[in-house]
């Protein structure tokens, strides 16, 4: 109860204290430090960005993608102007993100002399100050979190299996374990594989259904790939066309159990670039995939049939309409119809 009127006396309205810990709970024990929280009342960490925001809050939106188990980043969403974010703030590609670690040596410099884990202390290590941000965000029971070890084995699994695939052909196993990576939000992480794929999608492989040129017939006459058997040529050579059954991105509609998506390999490259950057929310960059979606497209580069470019066309135009693009998406839909094989559904 001491504690209660305490708290309350010392709170004002940009912060409430809140004394936690043993002194907290009533239990004044030997040598027991004092651990007080300090919350935020100008700030909150949010999860819809479509909620109405006070107009003299700031709010952080929760990113748990690229981190560590237990841990998220904070990214601004809306801010008021208050100075008293300014120097805490760190510019991550097209975002700005609360420094954790500018926060606490500012205010160690001003409250307490000692960085104490997720707190600050005095010298002595005496008392404990957390600051922290509301959430209104409601966290579920755990008895409604669902066991992982099984999805954890599968994936450990796709893993497995996809690392030891990845050389069948030039980039087609590169191209499934980015997919499977974006699968489970590693966005950076496939990233980094889709540009590697896409420097190896350069204008002298192989592809079915695409004119050998006169460059290629002079490069298959060089002794290094006249020695080469089939196998190796495939491995340096040949782009395949990119076949997802068990993961797919879950923004290509679900179209039964077992149905076999596939997708020139180009195309299906500047479409995840464009899923992860769209997710990491990089406005410019996900509009550059999408341009580079657009000019592979019209370009016919690595699309070997019109069912191919009936296929990509209706991929552009489900980025269009991710983007936002509703009249751009209508046109892609309609060009793609025109490629459409008459003999084939779906």
């Amino acid at each position: 109860m001491m504690n209660n009127v305490k708290d309350n006396l010392q709170s004002n309205s940009s912060c409430t204290l809140i004394t936690s810990g043993s002194y907290g709970e009533g239990r004044i024990m030997r040598d027991s430090d004092l651990d007080i929280m300090q919350v935020c009342n100008f700030a909150e960490v949010c999860e819809d960005t479509h909620m109405y925001f006070k107009p003299d809050t700031t709010y952080f939106e929760m990113e748990a993608e690229d981190t560590q188990p237990c841990f998220l980043r904070l990214r601004l969403r809306y801010f008021t102007g208050r100075s008293s974010f300014d120097d805490f703030l760190e510019k991550i590609g097209e975002g700005y993100y609360l420094s954790s670690a500018k926060f606490k040596q500012q205010l160690k410099d001003i409250l307490l002399s000692t960085i104490h884990g997720p707190c600050i202390s005095d010298k002595d290590g005496l008392c404990d100050l957390a600051y922290c941000l509301r959430s209104t965000v409601q966290v579920l029971p755990f008895n409604l979190i669902s066991d992982n070890k099984s999805s954890y084995k599968q994936h450990k699994t796709r893993l497995s299996i996809l690392l030891q695939n990845k050389h069948h052909d030039v980039v087609s196993g590169w191209l499934m374990l980015a997919t499977l990576f974006y699968g489970i939000k590693q966005y950076y992480i496939a990233l980094d594989i889709l540009q590697y794929s896409l420097f190896k999608c350069s204008p002298e492989k192989l592809y079915q259904g695409v004119t050998v040129s006169n460059t290629q017939h002079e490069l298959f006459n060089l002794d290094v790939f006249k020695n080469m058997t089939i196998a190796q040529l495939c491995k340096f050579m040949l782009l395949n066309v990119i076949d997802l059954v068990s993961i797919k991105p879950q923004e290509i509609p679900f179209e039964g159990e077992g149905r076999i998506y596939s997708f020139p390999p180009l195309v299906y490259t500047h479409f995840l670039l464009f899923l992860c950057h769209y997710h990491l929310k990089n406005t410019s960059k996900y509009l550059d995939s999408l341009r580079d979606l657009q000019i592979t497209i019209e370009g016919n580069y690595f699309i070997g049939h019109a069912y191919e470019k009936y296929v990509s066309y209706n991929i552009l135009g489900l980025s269009f309409q991710l983007s936002g693009d509703k009249e751009s998406a209508r046109r892609a839909f309609k060009q793609g119809l025109e490629f459409k094989p008459k003999n084939r559904c779906g």
